[in-house]
């Protein structure tokens, strides 16, 4: 019996919830963090419905998963969306009504059984091991083309049916370029960078990733760090080390991308001339951006060094030493030192006298306010002027009375 599911298309968010018509065989299993649905849909396709746990991660790893197949979708288009990616159907950010709280969730394109299923037969023989190889190759070239980091590449996350791979499970996907996505990831399964949290997100993380788990398909090892991994890809074979031997290197900028490793297995491009378009027209705005950041901040530099020399300008001199250096006080044995005055009878600066701060530099001197210099000569104030004036007014006006008495 149909189920009848009210899913938002991709990029059908205006529009609402759509009916949509899906027949599910009653295979059901329990992930961390979903409960998951197998079944098809009216056309026959294989789907699993993913269905949010309780708890605020599982409900945002999947809004992640939600928001990252939109993206794939709006940057691959569905007429050229590939069957290695899974694809986002639809999704229900969860309801409340009467009956309660239904749980978000959402339904993508499905594919039954995971290289997990493969433990039995490692190491691959090499007819098997290049087949899975060229798959997942294919689905990074599309990834890097999209702009898209998975961060979680793992042999339960990439299915495999016997005959076709499919990337799945973008819950820990991330934008490529995004700034500080945040430390992800395992020893030795994960690139260094991602596991720190250092830098960008980068789709050679995804290359180095993929290398680990082509490396375990080809040696049938468990690698319990990045030096184990390193050595048994180096006693590969001249074909595999040849794919696998920079892929997982320690530094990301001497690894190959997809495209690289696309050429070294010499597959043909998988993608149309306008999605390799959008990749190269989106790497040139970044790379303008970057410029147009660079002269960004230049230029702030630029104002606030030329800033500085006005407001150096503009200060009033502050006083200067007396000539000759610094007085040192009578019984002092030097000038105390940094050219303080020193204590009477000490060698130091004297300890309980007021400091002189910045604000206080150019305020007058109490000396200065008393008819004293700095430099100790005494200067007339108005009060000594106008009182000799009136000394001298006083003396005349008794010689005048005076001589006239006289």
């Amino acid at each position: 019996m149909a189920d009848e599911l009210h899913l938002i298309g991709p990029n059908e968010a205006g529009r609402g919830a759509q009916k949509f018509q899906f027949t599910f065989d009653g295979r059901q299993w329990v992930e961390t963090d979903f409960r998951m649905r197998v079944g098809h849909d009216s056309a026959g396709m294989p789907v699993v419905q993913k269905i949010a746990g309780a708890g605020r991660e599982a409900s945002r790893r999947l809004q992640q998963e939600v928001a990252i197949g939109r993206t794939l979708l709006r940057r691959i288009g569905k007429s050229e969306y590939p069957m290695c990616l899974s694809r986002l159907i639809g999704y229900n950010p969860g309801i409340t009504d009467t009956s309660g709280t239904q749980a978000p969730y959402a339904v993508f394109t499905y594919q039954q059984g995971t290289l997990a299923d493969l433990s039995g037969e490692l190491p691959l023989r090499p007819e098997l091991f290049g087949q899975v190889a060229d798959g997942l190759i294919v689905a990074l070239c599309y990834l890097q083309a999209a702009q898209i980091v998975h961060r979680h590449i793992r042999m339960e996350t990439v299915r495999w049916d016997g005959e076709h791979l499919q990337l799945a499970d973008f819950g820990h996907a991330v934008p490529e370029w995004e700034q500080r996505p945040g430390a992800f990831g395992a020893e030795p399964w994960d690139s260094p960078e991602q596991r720190s949290g250092a830098g960008t997100a980068d789709c050679r993380d995804d290359v180095y990733a993929a290398a680990l788990i082509l490396a375990r398909l080809a040696t049938g090892q468990e690698f319990a760090s990045d030096v184990e991994a390193r050595q048994a890809i180096g006693r590969l074979d001249m074909t595999q080390l040849a794919l696998l031997g920079r892929a997982c290197a320690e530094l990301r900028r001497d690894r190959p991308t997809a495209h690289e490793l696309r050429r070294i297995r010499r597959l043909p491009d998988p993608l149309n001339p306008v999605l390799r378009g959008h990749r190269g027209r989106e790497s040139e705005a970044r790379a303008r951006f970057a410029e147009l950041r660079r002269r960004q901040e230049k230029a702030r530099q630029s104002r606030a060094a030329a800033a500085a020399r006005a407001r150096a300008r503009a200060r009033p001199p502050g006083p200067g030493p007396a000539p000759g250096g610094a007085f040192s006080a009578p019984g002092g044995t030097g000038p105390a030192p940094g050219g303080a005055f020193s204590a009477p009878g000490g060698t130091g600066p004297a300890s309980d006298g007021p400091r002189t701060t910045g604000r206080d530099r150019y305020r007058p001197s109490p000396l200065s306010q008393t008819g004293h210099s700095q430099d100790g000569i005494q200067k007339p104030s108005r009060a000594m002027v106008v009182g000799s004036a009136m000394a001298v007014l006083t003396l005349t006006v008794l010689l005048l009375v005076l001589r006239g008495v006289l």
